[in-house]
Order: C-alpha cells, then structure tokens, then sequence
C-alpha cells in the first residue's frame, strides 16, 4: 500500500491511501496546491491521475511515475515548467494535459518518439515569450493538440505541415495570422482557431475544404472583413461552425447548394455572388 500526500489550498493536509487495485487519483475537488507522489507505491492498475483545476501546484515531481506501466492520462496545474522525463517510459500514456506558469514553456525533447502519446494540451498562464512546435515532429502518435495562452507574437506552424491532427486548437494567443494551408489537413475533426489577434479585410476560407471529416470550427474573438466560406459548403459533417466578427461573409454560386449544416445555420447572412 502507498500513499499520496496532499496540501489543501486552505493549508490542512491529507493522505489518499493507494493499492494494487487504484485505477483513478482525482483530486480537483480537494484544490491542492502540493502534491507529493514520492510514496506513490505499487499501483500496477492507475490509469489516470488528474490533480487540480482551479488551483495551481507549487511545483510537480513526475519520478515516482517513471516507468509506470498503466498510466494513460497526466493532467495538472503548476505554477512553473515541470521535467518530462518521467514520462518517457510510460508507455501507456496517451494523453497530456497541462497548464503551466512562470517564464519557460514545457521542454518536450525528453518525449521524442513516445510511442502512444496522442494528445497533449497545454495552457500557458506565465510570461512565456517564444514557443516551438517542432517537438510536433517528434511524437508519432499525436492526433490531438492544443496549445494556449502564452505571450509570443508569432508562432511558426510549419512543424504541423503533414500531420495527421484530427484535432487543433490555439486559443488566447497574440498571433495575428494563421497559415490555413498548412493546419487544413484531411484528419482534421475539430478546429479552434480563438481569441486570437487576427485581424483581416479579407479572409478566405477555402483550404478548409480539404478536411472533409471536419464536424467543428470555431475563429471566434477574431476580427474580419468580408469572410469568404465556400471552402466550408459542402463539408457534410461540419456541425457547428462559429465565425469570427465579420462585416459580411460571401460565398460563390458554384457552390450550391450548402451541404454543411453547421453553415447553413448561417444562411440569412450569406450573400452569394
């Protein structure tokens, strides 16, 4: 049997006890803000372990789960970047989420050719100023990303040029354009573009027609002009689709009829020339 130890945000302490049978460690609801995993034990079944969500981890030691042979979901909240390295030879592990404060963004070389990692998301909440998708290349079994926050200006999307996502979001970022050409992939199911700093006379949506599984779009708290969205009419399975602000959206008469329900929901507001 082992143990983790847990610091409560109100500062009173407990311990969770852990066995061969502990498949699940949920401590959101405790709002811890430490957690030592140094007694972690034998836990042979722990499939996942998430540990907070409105409060924030002073800090995060990923030792004790070196190696662990079940773990499949990480997910936490810290106040500063955290070492990867653990992970490496977990080889369960299929998703990765976390948000991470202070001046330096998650360094995911210690990951590079993890076998099962699919998803990663990761929030960044300090003073982060450059981030580097080419770690993207390293994970071969990546299908899901998300990437939030941070303070840089630009980001270089070029590492996500052939990867089969099925899903992306970027999310409260600065970045002011967004190369759809290189994100629009035909994996792709899902796509956040939000709260961003775009800001276009004239966006064309066009290269989204090459995801033809796409069921949800989102570039809201963006700003456009006129927003082109033929590439959008005959995706069958887009659902939902949220624009940006927009003065007008258009879209050519070669592509009637609409077959996407997500855009026909805004049909009223479609001039088609």
């Amino acid at each position: 049997m082992g143990k983790i130890t847990v610091r409560r945000k109100n500062r009173s302490s407990f311990e969770l006890k852990t066995t061969k049978k502990t498949r699940h460690v949920r401590l959101a609801h405790e709002n811890p803000v430490a957690v030592d995993l140094s007694q972690l034990g034998d836990t042979p079944s722990l499939a996942e372990i998430s540990l907070n969500y409105e409060t924030t981890l002073d800090a995060l030691d990923l030792g004790p789960l070196a190696g662990h042979p079940a773990l499949s979901s990480l997910s936490a909240n810290v106040a500063r970047a955290i070492d990867l390295a653990p992970l490496a030879e977990c080889r369960a592990l299929t998703r990765l989420a976390l948000s991470i404060g202070g001046d330096d963004v998650l360094d995911f070389a210690p990951l590079r050719g993890h076998a099962t990692l699919a998803s990663v998301a990761v929030d960044y909440t300090g003073m982060q100023r450059a981030l580097d998708l080419a770690f993207v290349r390293d994970l071969p079994a990546l299908t899901s990303l998300s990437i939030a926050g941070g303070e840089w200006r630009t980001l270089d999307l070029s590492p996500l040029a052939g990867r089969a996502l099925e899903s992306l979001t970027l999310h409260r970022q600065y970045i002011s354009s967004v190369d759809l050409s290189i994100v629009a992939q035909p994996a792709l199911e899902f796509l956040m573009l939000q709260e961003l700093e775009i800001e276009e006379g004239y966006l064309d949506l066009l290269p989204i027609a090459r995801c033809p599984k796409l069921r949800f779009l989102s570039l809201l708290g963006n700003e456009v002009g006129t927003l082109e969205v033929s590439g959008l009419a005959k995706l069958q399975h887009l659902k939902r689709f949220d624009p940006p602000n927009f003065k007008s959206m258009m879209m050519s008469s070669r592509f009637e009829p609409i077959a996407a329900p997500g855009l026909l929901a805004w049909r009223a507001s479609i001039g088609v020339d």
